[in-house]
């Protein structure tokens, strides 16, 4: 989790100096409610105010959960070449914590076998 925030905090935050919500927190929520089913920024808000005590434990939300007007005025901001690059980096996180967990995996069910 860790790392896909230390990602998108490699993301220039366009908007002013006086923004309220953390950039990574809300993209993090973003990411999140997207692979929740959320289809716009109505969804993501809803989702964000629905689960905020948890997500609070993971992101800072010291301002409460966003609105759907934040995450709209976010996502129009961004630019999507950076955008691309942050996947491409959690992407890659992905991957290499697959490989991994691959291993562990294989190495914990031959131990069993042989125990067997």
């Amino acid at each position: 989790m860790e790392s896909l925030i230390s990602i998108f905090r490699e993301v220039r935050d366009p908007r002013d100096f006086n923004a309220q919500h953390d950039l990574p927190a809300m993209l993090f929520i973003g990411l999140a409610a997207t692979l929740c089913g959320a289809k716009s920024c109505v969804d993501i808000a809803d989702f964000a105010a629905a689960n905020e005590d948890e997500l609070a434990e993971i992101v800072d939300l010291r301002h409460g959960a966003p609105s759907h007007d934040c995450f709209s005025r976010v996502f129009r901001l961004l630019d999507p070449d950076e955008m691309a690059q942050a996947f491409a980096g959690f992407v890659a996180a992905l991957r290499q914590g697959a490989r991994s967990g691959r291993g562990r995996g294989r190495r914990r069910r031959q131990e069993l076998a042989a125990r067997l």
